[in-house]
Protein backbone atom coordinates (compact mmCIF):
# COMPACT_ATOMS: atom_id res chain seq x y z
CA UNK A 1 0.00 0.00 0.00
CA UNK A 2 1.41 3.37 -1.00
CA UNK A 3 1.73 6.23 1.45
CA UNK A 4 -0.86 8.25 -0.48
CA UNK A 5 -3.44 5.46 -0.16
CA UNK A 6 -2.70 5.09 3.54
CA UNK A 7 -3.16 8.82 4.14
CA UNK A 8 -6.36 8.74 2.07
CA UNK A 9 -7.67 5.84 4.18
CA UNK A 10 -6.92 7.73 7.40
CA UNK A 11 -8.51 10.88 5.92
CA UNK A 12 -11.75 9.12 4.99
CA UNK A 13 -11.89 7.19 8.27
CA UNK A 14 -11.32 10.31 10.37
CA UNK A 15 -14.01 12.21 8.45
CA UNK A 16 -16.44 9.33 9.01
CA UNK A 17 -15.70 9.37 12.75
CA UNK A 18 -16.38 13.12 12.89
CA UNK A 19 -19.76 12.58 11.31
CA UNK A 20 -20.66 9.44 13.27
CA UNK A 21 -19.50 10.60 16.69
CA UNK A 22 -21.71 13.67 16.53
CA UNK A 23 -24.90 11.87 15.50
CA UNK A 24 -27.77 11.65 17.95
CA UNK A 25 -26.59 14.13 20.57
CA UNK A 26 -29.82 16.08 20.58
CA UNK A 27 -32.04 13.01 21.02
CA UNK A 28 -29.78 11.56 23.72
CA UNK A 29 -29.78 14.81 25.71
CA UNK A 30 -33.54 15.40 25.31
CA UNK A 31 -34.30 11.93 26.63
CA UNK A 32 -31.81 12.45 29.47
CA UNK A 33 -33.47 15.74 30.45
CA UNK A 34 -36.81 13.97 30.77
CA UNK A 35 -35.25 11.22 32.92
CA UNK A 36 -33.71 13.57 35.49
CA UNK A 37 -30.48 15.14 36.67
CA UNK A 38 -28.44 11.97 37.19
CA UNK A 39 -29.23 10.75 33.68
CA UNK A 40 -28.48 14.19 32.24
CA UNK A 41 -25.04 14.12 33.89
CA UNK A 42 -24.25 10.74 32.33
CA UNK A 43 -25.52 11.87 28.93
CA UNK A 44 -23.54 15.11 28.91
CA UNK A 45 -20.42 13.19 29.99
CA UNK A 46 -20.96 10.88 27.00
CA UNK A 47 -21.41 13.84 24.66
CA UNK A 48 -18.26 15.49 26.08
CA UNK A 49 -16.23 12.32 25.45
CA UNK A 50 -17.57 12.08 21.92
CA UNK A 51 -16.79 15.76 21.41
CA UNK A 52 -13.13 15.09 22.26
CA UNK A 53 -13.18 12.40 19.60
CA UNK A 54 -14.75 14.84 17.12
CA UNK A 55 -12.08 17.45 17.86
CA UNK A 56 -9.20 14.99 17.43
CA UNK A 57 -10.55 13.41 14.25
CA UNK A 58 -11.47 16.76 12.70
CA UNK A 59 -7.84 17.84 13.10
CA UNK A 60 -6.73 14.49 11.64
CA UNK A 61 -9.03 15.12 8.67
CA UNK A 62 -7.54 18.58 8.19
CA UNK A 63 -3.91 17.44 8.36
CA UNK A 64 -4.41 14.41 6.13
CA UNK A 65 -6.34 16.59 3.67
CA UNK A 66 -3.42 19.00 3.43
CA UNK A 67 -1.07 16.03 3.03
CA UNK A 68 -3.23 14.72 0.17
CA UNK A 69 -3.05 18.13 -1.48
CA UNK A 70 0.74 17.93 -1.39
CA UNK A 71 0.66 14.34 -2.66
CA UNK A 72 -1.40 15.70 -5.56
CA UNK A 73 1.26 18.26 -6.47
CA UNK A 74 0.52 21.16 -4.13
CA UNK A 75 -1.99 23.97 -3.97
CA UNK A 76 -1.11 25.29 -7.42
CA UNK A 77 -1.98 21.99 -9.12
CA UNK A 78 -5.06 20.64 -7.31
CA UNK A 79 -8.55 21.69 -8.47
CA UNK A 80 -10.28 24.72 -6.95
CA UNK A 81 -12.81 22.54 -5.15
CA UNK A 82 -10.02 21.32 -2.84
CA UNK A 83 -9.27 24.94 -1.94
CA UNK A 84 -12.95 25.54 -1.22
CA UNK A 85 -13.13 22.32 0.79
CA UNK A 86 -10.10 23.30 2.87
CA UNK A 87 -11.68 26.66 3.66
CA UNK A 88 -14.95 24.98 4.61
CA UNK A 89 -13.09 22.46 6.75
CA UNK A 90 -11.34 25.26 8.62
CA UNK A 91 -14.72 26.90 9.18
CA UNK A 92 -16.16 23.59 10.41
CA UNK A 93 -13.28 22.99 12.81
CA UNK A 94 -13.59 26.57 14.04
CA UNK A 95 -17.30 25.99 14.62
CA UNK A 96 -16.56 22.83 16.62
CA UNK A 97 -14.01 24.58 18.84
CA UNK A 98 -15.73 27.97 19.16
CA UNK A 99 -19.40 27.04 18.82
CA UNK A 100 -20.02 23.51 20.01
CA UNK A 101 -17.49 23.14 22.84
CA UNK A 102 -18.80 26.17 24.81
CA UNK A 103 -22.39 24.95 24.41
CA UNK A 104 -21.51 21.50 25.77
CA UNK A 105 -19.61 23.06 28.68
CA UNK A 106 -22.56 25.31 29.50
CA UNK A 107 -24.87 22.30 29.42
CA UNK A 108 -22.52 20.40 31.74
CA UNK A 109 -22.72 23.30 34.22
CA UNK A 110 -26.52 23.09 34.12
CA UNK A 111 -26.36 19.42 35.15
CA UNK A 112 -24.25 20.35 38.18
CA UNK A 113 -26.73 22.98 39.44
CA UNK A 114 -28.37 22.13 42.77
CA UNK A 115 -31.96 22.67 41.63
CA UNK A 116 -31.91 20.93 38.26
CA UNK A 117 -34.12 22.77 35.78
CA UNK A 118 -35.17 20.43 32.97
CA UNK A 119 -36.73 23.27 30.95
CA UNK A 120 -33.50 25.29 30.94
CA UNK A 121 -31.55 22.14 30.09
CA UNK A 122 -33.94 21.29 27.23
CA UNK A 123 -33.57 24.81 25.82
CA UNK A 124 -29.81 24.42 25.66
CA UNK A 125 -30.15 20.98 24.07
CA UNK A 126 -31.84 22.62 21.09
CA UNK A 127 -28.75 24.79 20.58
CA UNK A 128 -26.50 21.74 20.57
CA UNK A 129 -28.79 20.03 18.07
CA UNK A 130 -28.55 23.07 15.81
CA UNK A 131 -24.76 23.21 16.24
CA UNK A 132 -24.30 19.57 15.25
CA UNK A 133 -26.64 20.11 12.31
CA UNK A 134 -24.29 22.83 11.07
CA UNK A 135 -21.35 20.42 11.41
CA UNK A 136 -23.22 17.79 9.41
CA UNK A 137 -24.12 20.30 6.69
CA UNK A 138 -20.48 21.39 6.40
CA UNK A 139 -19.29 17.78 6.26
CA UNK A 140 -21.87 16.95 3.58
CA UNK A 141 -20.67 19.95 1.56
CA UNK A 142 -17.10 18.70 1.93
CA UNK A 143 -18.10 15.28 0.68
CA UNK A 144 -19.78 16.79 -2.38
CA UNK A 145 -16.71 18.94 -3.08
CA UNK A 146 -14.48 15.86 -3.15
CA UNK A 147 -16.39 14.45 -6.09
CA UNK A 148 -17.60 17.52 -8.00
CA UNK A 149 -14.85 19.51 -9.65
CA UNK A 150 -15.28 23.28 -9.89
Amino acid sequence: MSMKRLVLLVHISAAAVVLGASLGWGRLLRQAAEAGQATARVAIADVARRLVLVRITSMMTLFTGVALIFFGGGFAVVPKNYHIALTLMLAGIGWVFLGVVPKVRALAKLTEAAPFEPSKFAGSVGKIGMATGIIHAIWLSLLVLMFVHV
